[in-house]
């Protein structure tokens, strides 16, 4: 039945140059047979070759309307394309330019996708001149080796306050603590950036490296508003909001990373999100840490005697290595990447 209809439908659409084919043949074969006189078949051929007149003039109507639709359309088109932004207009459409495609399409994305190099130079740009930053991940070796230092830095050259918000896993508890040293290794046994691997007990000599940083960095530059709260969760993504960007990293740096600008409404989401779980998790009292000085490079006991003004003592206490081990990731921390 569809095809039936559908062969009607062309009948129907073609019924003039039907009609006149139907009349040359009826015409020719009762001329040709001696039916009609003459006349009448002289009749019938002036009829026919008036149906195809009107046909032909038709096609061509519809070919000058077809023709000028398509010029209104190049126009429209050419007018679009010079009210676009010069990036735009420069697109040669028919060729295709794909770096440039790759571009526009990042550019209005919610998401954009970073890779190897990508990720250093999102964080460059978003520590450039940012007055806050949140972080949330393991341990903050990052953190305490770039990140923290190269803002403060940039905020004492411009005499200006900043403000830093730190979630990191409790080092007092164990449980946490092994459950992300069992997840490192499980992902891989080969040492990371640092030289090193994760062997037991890592996860806490970090995470008090970070405290011993803060503390460190706090009494050496007295604009440095900073808060650090300790969590249980061990989350296997590291988050890094600046002011104008939130970069989401895995603790692989071959794999890929997010860039989330401001404008964007996922920047707000997560911001809600992460000042939501910092607020949940144990904060730390830093205020206590200023009755400790700290010297530009801290000794074992300094660093025993702080842990215990925070309430924080380590248990088991920190042997001589181990406490070497955090003095020197805390202040002079390498780079993982």
């Amino acid at each position: 039945m569809v095809l039936l209809r559908r062969g009607w439908e062309g009948v129907a659409e073609y019924a003039d140059a039907v009609i006149a084919l139907l009349l040359a043949l009826v015409f020719g074969l009762l001329g040709a047979f001696g039916i009609v006189s003459q006349t009448v078949t002289s009749g019938g051929i002036l009829t026919t070759l008036a149906v195809f007149a009107i046909v032909i003039l038709r096609d061509r109507v519809n070919k000058i309307s077809l023709d000028r639709e398509i010029r209104r359309s190049a126009d429209q088109s050419k007018e679009l394309l010079g009210a676009l932004p010069p990036r735009l207009a420069q697109i040669d459409i028919l060729s295709g330019s794909i770096s440039e495609l790759r571009g526009i399409i990042e550019g209005t994305a919610t998401v954009r996708m970073l890779r190897g190099a990508e990720v250093q130079t999102a964080h460059a740009e978003a520590r450039s001149r940012t007055d806050r930053w949140f972080f949330k991940g393991g341990t903050g070796t990052y953190l305490r080796a770039v990140t923290l230092p190269r803002c403060v830095e940039a905020a004492r050259r411009d005499r200006r306050a900043l403000e830093f918000r730190i979630e990191i896993i409790d080092p007092t508890n164990a449980a946490a603590c092994e459950r992300y040293e069992s997840f490192r290794r499980s992902v891989s046994l080969d040492p990371d950036g640092t030289g090193d691997t994760w062997y037991r007990g890592r996860t806490r000599l970090e995470s008090y490296a970070t405290l011993l940083s803060v503390c460190w960095n706090r009494q050496r530059f007295r604009l440095l508003d900073i808060q650090v709260s300790l969590t249980p969760i061990v989350s296997t993504f590291r988050y890094d909001m600046s002011s104008e960007y939130l970069i989401i990293t895995q603790d692989d740096p071959r794999s890929p990373a997010l860039l989330i600008p401001r404008d964007k409404s996922l920047f707000d989401a997560y911001g809600i999100e992460l000042r939501n779980t910092f607020e949940q998790a144990v904060h730390v009292q830093l205020d206590l840490a200023d009755q400790v000085s700290l010297s530009d490079e801290p000794t074992a006991e300094e660093l025993q005697t702080l842990l215990d003004a925070l309430g924080l003592p380590p248990k088991p206490p920190l042997n001589d290595e181990e406490a070497a081990a955090v003095i020197q990731k805390a202040v002079h921390a390498r780079d993982p990447y």
